[in-house]
């Protein structure tokens, strides 16, 4: 089988061949002998391609382009920022600042934990105050309620209205605090009004007869070792908490619609006079002669239940004008009389 070379390289060696001399030795007929012993007639030979314009002796072109040379590559760094030298304080120097701002850190959290706890203690007083504050007014009103109704029916033992009263601001700080506690805790809330759930009338009732009734003998049991209660004793301490205490306990029941009623009823005049519209004025004048002096006074007022009215605002204008050129007038003779003077 005959070997077939590459077209570059027959051309290649065809060239090599051409460019060197010819040796006269050499006989003519060794060109025709084949290369290669195996090749048959019957076989195409490979030809070498010559280009168009070519001559067979001349030299292979050169290419003037230039090869790319690959720059090395180079790693640039990012930008680092510029650095700026601190200034560095001694160790001596430092101490002392740290030494103080520990103290100032120090104070101020004393001194942030003694605001909170004045504000706490205020706010506890205040809520305190105003329980034991309550108390002590249910208590003294009790025992002078008691006391009075009791020494008006001409009954011996009462004694006065101060005495009473201090025995029931006494005994009502503790009676009528425990008796709320122990209420609010064990008995159950009932009826459901505006304000929320409450306990039922007659469980009101019956604690409010309970707090009288134990205000008397403790308001005694500490006061009689304080000042002279005048002939009051526990027994009658406990009686005159106890009338005061079912009063009140009613009062709250009854005696408080009633006074709605009687203010109701009081004040239906204005209420019927607001809703027709009806005015009013009040013209009133006052006028003091003296050896030396005049005085005078006077007092227009004008109400209405309605829109105000024009005509009456322009007279209130002109009685204000009037005034004031009365209070101009009366400066510029003042004044006068002091320059004569």
């Amino acid at each position: 089988m005959a070997k077939i070379e590459p077209v570059a390289d027959s051309a290649s060696r065809k060239s090599t061949s051409s460019t060197r001399p010819s040796s006269p030795k050499e006989p003519e007929a060794a060109d025709s002998k084949p290369s290669n012993p195996t090749e048959t007639l019957d076989e195409p030979q490979s030809l070498a391609l010559v280009p168009l314009g070519a001559l067979p002796n001349a030299p292979e072109p050169v290419n003037s382009e230039p090869k790319p040379i690959s720059a090395p590559f180079i790693y640039n760094p990012p930008p680092q920022p510029k650095r700026t030298r601190r200034r560095t304080w001694p160790l001596w120097a430092r101490r002392p600042w740290r030494i103080l701002l520990t103290i100032l850190s120090g104070l101020w959290r004393v001194l942030y934990i003694f605001c909170l706890c004045v504000g706490v203690a205020v706010l506890a007083s205040i809520i305190l105050g105003l329980s034991f504050g309550l108390s002590a007014a249910n208590g003294a009103i009790f025992m002078l309620i008691g006391n009075a109704i009791l020494r008006a029916a001409h009954l011996p033992g009462y004694t006065g209205n101060p005495e009473a009263a201090a025995v029931g601001a006494v005994g009502g700080i503790f009676a009528v605090i425990c008796i709320g506690i122990v209420f609010s805790s064990c008995v159950p809330q009932t009826e459901m009004t505006e304000q929320g759930p409450q306990h039922a009338w007659y469980f009101r009732m019956a604690a409010t007869v309970l707090a009288g009734t134990v205000t008397g003998p403790i308001g005694c049991s500490i006061m009689r070792r304080h000042m002279d209660l005048k002939g009051l004793d526990v027994l009658h301490a406990t009686r005159a908490g106890a009338v005061g205490g079912a009063v009140m306990g009613v009062g709250n029941i009854v005696i408080f619609p009633i006074l709605l009623l009687a203010i109701g009823v009081l004040l239906t005049p204005l209420w019927i006079a607001m809703a027709m519209g009806l005015e009013f004025i009040v013209n009133k004048s006052n006028e003091t002669w003296g050896e030396n002096s005049h005085s005078y006074s006077h007092c227009y007022c004008y109400g209405s239940c309605r829109e105000p009215d024009e005509e009456m605002q322009e007279e209130i204008q002109e009685i204000r004008a009037l005034e004031e050129r009365h209070r101009q007038f009366g400066g510029a003779s003042r004044l006068s009389h002091l320059n004569h003077f």
